[in-house]
């Protein structure tokens, strides 16, 4: 009966170190670099659009930046934590020189410059498993909304750009992201680098630099 009840003495006082040590580093905020369709879709734009103006004297530039992104997760417990993200992607298009032929065929030569802006909310939900000192594994899912803006001019006469401007000016849309697996690792007790993958969006990978609040001692 003693060697029981020392048993659950010495398990309850593991667990309350657990829990406590867990406590000292409740809330981490995230800055991100991430890997999107804005990224990868640029080449293939580019191409499509020489492919298009079939002008010899044309010249198209695109250019896009990683997914920037901002976050905050407050644990729960030794497994849980929820946060929330900020995001922005950005994508543009430049032309001089290009041939737009409209449906009718007729063909008009001039520029124009195509900017598209994302810019993300959401709330994310961690599964935290397999930490061992100042590496944290983890899992999750995402949900949010995106707010799409477009900025369209040019001087091709047969392209409706007022139209273009109308409906695609600003759109919102959902946002949904699973992350299979993602890895933290703590340079310091508070400083940390990581990576995500990731199957939806924002980004489909990332890269990030940690912070996590705490003194590293139990209170």
């Amino acid at each position: 009966m003693k060697k029981g009840f020392l048993i659950i003495v010495l398990a309850a006082l593991g667990f309350d170190t657990i829990h406590a040590q867990n406590e000292e580093y409740r809330d981490v905020t995230s800055l991100t670099a991430g890997l999107s369709l804005f990224n990868i879709g640029g080449p293939i734009v580019k191409a499509a659009l020489t492919n298009a103006g079939q002008n010899e004297n044309q010249l198209i530039k695109t250019n896009s930046i990683p997914t920037l992104q901002v976050s905050y997760d407050h644990a729960f417990g030794r497994v849980f934590s929820l946060g929330g993200a900020l995001s922005l992607s950005q994508f543009s298009a430049q032309a001089t020189n290009f041939d737009w032929k409209d449906a009718a065929g007729n063909i008009s030569t001039g520029y124009f410059n195509l900017e598209t802006t994302r810019t993300t909310f959401g709330m994310r939900a961690l599964f935290h498993y397999g930490n061992k000192g100042k590496i944290d594994m983890y899992s999750g899912v995402r949900v949010g909304v995106g707010i799409w803006k477009i900025k369209f001019d040019s001087d091709l006469t047969n392209f409706t750009v007022d139209e273009l401007n109308g409906v695609f000016a600003r759109s919102v849309s959902p946002q949904f992201q699973v992350i299979p697996f993602a890895l933290r690792g703590y340079i310091t007790d508070n400083i940390g680098v990581g990576f995500e993958t990731a199957i939806g969006s924002p980004y489909m990978a990332s890269l990030s630099l940690q912070y996590r609040f705490g003194s590293g001692s139990s209170k």
